[in-house]
């Protein structure tokens, strides 16, 4: 097949980035690139002219967008010579792990498919294999992305060729587990895997690295994964004959059944609104619970003697990672920052730990190694005032410090990072707000949750006119509701009406919702990745702004210590998600759509809150009245 040419095919606004970047390149640069920009293009494009100078990693949010970012150099004659997929080997599936499957499905199977597609491909990312294996329980899903990681082997490297396309979770790891080792001095500093003077960084989704920061500093213990890897080993050992494998056996069968019952006990889903993050003596007596029944009592320290005796002569798997979950699990519920958190995607308890330093971290141990780099994304801007230092929150919010950070004794630990910083670039689009409307509700706020739900349903259904819709809400209590409510509005039973659940994953509702049409009441953490053109989505219904969830512990140690700074943030975060979610209905010229918001809260918020809100809907759709 013929390769297309970059050069060929770039527009206007394409080109003005890259002669913008190419003249700024030693610096910081954030810039904001509107839905069906054609981003991806863009970078491969730049990357294809800064490649004569330095090596490149192009960098974005996850596996899955790394990957069609590679499939995507692939098509192009200045790039397909030059890239490789760089994610490190614990987002592959391991061959020798397949047989974990074999607790509920059939191993023989997917070891086949699994085989079929690394011959094929080379590869399998443990994200497709869960999707083409069908994998709906959430649970499970979580189990195996934990469990089917490649352990052997030498992985492809950052420099290995000259454009490496990888996700930022892999990337910052390489700065922030980098180990620190004496220098000639005497003084202790990173031993990288990689010299960044060496390379252009370019980061696509840029606004993902705070995401990404905080899940690879936080560490989490999940009894449903330690009761899982029980039921694996059991089934392992059951044909094993060895001095004292009947002792092991019995035990591992009372110990399956203690962390059965605790399991069940914590995903109680009468229990949800009890875990919340400042209710401490829940928290600390169900981390007693779970130490004194899964981590410290005389069952399991037998169990680890004889599991680790064992594995002096033999190799098993299962027991390997069964012991290394049991460390997981004792090293958290010992820390002082241990925090337990309902999960309402998985349905059950998770216990973790969360780093009160992130940004901290991310200043002295990733931002201070980085000279320069190159972001874009669809939400950089927060306000339609750009100018002074408010504007710099995009770069903040990265954990990179604009000022000096000193020690006591008044030592800078790192420089700040303000004059690096440039005010963040606007390259226009190919969308029109002629393609949208939106409407805003002036509806009082119905305080009973019966009563509001009713409420919406009626705007749904009034406004419906079998057009595919969704409708986002908050959380999926209020989703039941709402769905309910329309169940017995919409009077056309060929009307397709699902919602989301707790434990059934995303792309699963998302498929079926593409399948059927209608409409879909889904939660606040579809509002991104969701790309469904044309008629796939013709309404977008916005019941509640996408605030965060205020009881997670980094708002409510930030609204305990600074509360301006608190509303502030939580209002730019709010906008970013609100961005993201307008952004799902147009996707490109031939879209066509209408946005409602039915937040009645919105009524009484703040005037800059309420300015902001019409700005952003103002850039990509016109007022209409219902």
């Amino acid at each position: 097949m013929k390769k297309l040419k970059l050069e060929g095919i770039l527009r206007e606004q394409q080109k003005s980035f890259i002669n913008y970047t190419m003249e700024n390149l030693d610096n910081y640069l954030i810039s904001e690139m509107p839905t069906a920009f054609g981003k991806t293009i863009t970078l491969l494009a730049l990357a294809s002219k800064l490649v004569k100078k330095k090596k490149i990693v192009l960098v974005t949010a996850n596996n899955l967008l790394a990957r069609d970012m590679y499939n995507e150099s692939l098509k192009y004659e200045e790039t397909k010579d030059l890239t490789s997929l760089v994610l490190g080997k614990d987002n592959y599936v391991d061959i020798d792990k397949i047989k974990l499957f074999d607790i509920y499905y059939n191993s023989k199977k997917a070891l086949a498919y699994a085989k079929e597609k690394i011959d094929q491909d080379g590869y399998l990312l443990i994200e497709d294999f869960i999707k083409d294996m069908d994998i709906v329980d959430d649970n499970i899903a979580s189990f195996l992305k934990y469990s089917l990681r490649k352990e052997n082997g030498r992985d492809i490297e950052m420099g290995d060729t000259a454009i490496s396309i990888t996700n930022y979770a892999y990337f910052l790891s390489l700065f922030l587990y980098a180990k620190r080792e004496k220098d000639e001095d005497g003084v202790l500093t990173k031993k990288l895997k990689i010299d960044p003077n060496d390379y252009y960084f370019l980061f696509d989704e840029v606004h993902e690295i705070s995401n990404a920061a905080e899940m690879i500093l936080s560490s989490s213990f999940s009894p449903f994964k330690l009761y899982l890897y029980t039921k694996t080993l059991m089934k392992d050992l059951q044909d094993k004959t060895f001095v004292g494998s009947k002792s092991l056996m019995r035990e591992l069968k009372k110990y399956e059944f203690k962390a059965r019952l605790v399991y069940e006990e914590l995903k109680n889903e009468n229990k949800i609104n009890e875990y919340e993050i400042s209710n401490t003596g829940l928290i600390n007596k169900n981390i007693f619970a779970v130490k004194t029944a899964l981590i410290e009592n005389e069952l399991i320290i037998s169990i680890q003697k004889r599991l680790n005796k064992y594995l002096k002569k033999n190799n098993l798997l299962s027991a390997r990672m069964f012991l290394k979950e049991l460390r997981e699990g004792s090293l958290i519920v010992h820390s002082t920052d241990t925090i337990l958190y309902y999960s309402k995607s998985k349905g059950y308890i998770n216990f973790y730990t969360y780093s009160k330093d992130i940004k901290f971290s991310m200043a002295l141990d990733f931002w201070k190694y980085l000279n320069s780099f190159i972001g874009v994304t669809a939400t950089a801007i927060i306000s339609e005032n750009t100018t002074g230092i408010k504007s710099f929150y995009s770069y903040e919010r990265l954990g990179i410090n604009l000022y000096d950070i000193k020690n006591k004794n008044g030592d800078i630990l790192a420089k700040g990072n303000l004059e690096k910083c440039l005010p963040i670039q606007y390259f226009a689009g190919i969308l029109s707000p002629s393609q949208a409307k939106y409407y805003i509700t002036d509806k009082d706020y119905i305080e009973d949750d019966n009563e509001r739900a009713d409420w919406i349903a009626d705007e749904v259904a009034k406004n419906f006119n079998n057009k595919n819709s969704i409708v986002l809400v908050g959380g999926y209590q209020e989703a039941e509701l709402i769905y309910e409510a329309l169940k017995n509005k919409i009077e056309d039973a060929a009307v397709s009406i699902i919602r989301a659940k707790r434990a059934k994953k995303a792309t699963v509702t998302l498929e079926e919702f593409k399948n059927k049409g209608g409409i879909a009441v889904l939660t606040r953490n579809f509002a991104t990745g969701t790309n469904l053109k044309g008629e796939l989505l013709e309404k977008l219904f916005i019941v509640k702004l996408p605030y965060p969830v205020f009881t997670n512990k980094k708002w409510l140690d930030l609204k305990s210590k600074k509360a301006k700074v608190y509303w502030y943030e939580y209002t730019n975060e709010m906008i970013i998600s609100f961005r993201q979610a307008i952004g799902r209905l147009i996707r490109d010229k031939q879209d066509r759509g209408d946005i409602y918001i039915l937040d009645a809260k919105l009524k009484k918020r703040p005037e800059n809150v309420k300015q902001k809100i019409k700005y952003f809907l103002k850039k990509v759709a016109s007022e209409f009245t219902v």
